[in-house]
């Protein structure tokens, strides 16, 4: 078994282009809801995670939607 998955990072509701990551080794973490992330060198707000599976029906999918986190 693997822990082979693709990760998809939507940035502030832009579905059109999504930032793709295959993960074939299984180390990248998936964010929890309403965490921090740092990508590209700006901090984003997870505002979403939804598992999914690939079209091939082999490799889970997680879509991570990303927003920009509001100043305080």
């Amino acid at each position: 078994m693997t822990n082979a998955k693709q990760v998809m990072y939507y940035y502030d509701g832009n579905q059109a282009k999504p930032d793709v990551e295959p993960d074939l080794l299984g180390n990248v973490l998936v964010p929890a809801n309403g965490s921090l992330i740092t990508r590209h060198g700006k901090s984003w707000k997870v505002a979403r995670v939804i598992e999914d599976i690939a079209s091939d029906g082999r490799l889970p999918v997680f879509k991570i939607f990303l927003a920009t986190p509001q100043s305080s």
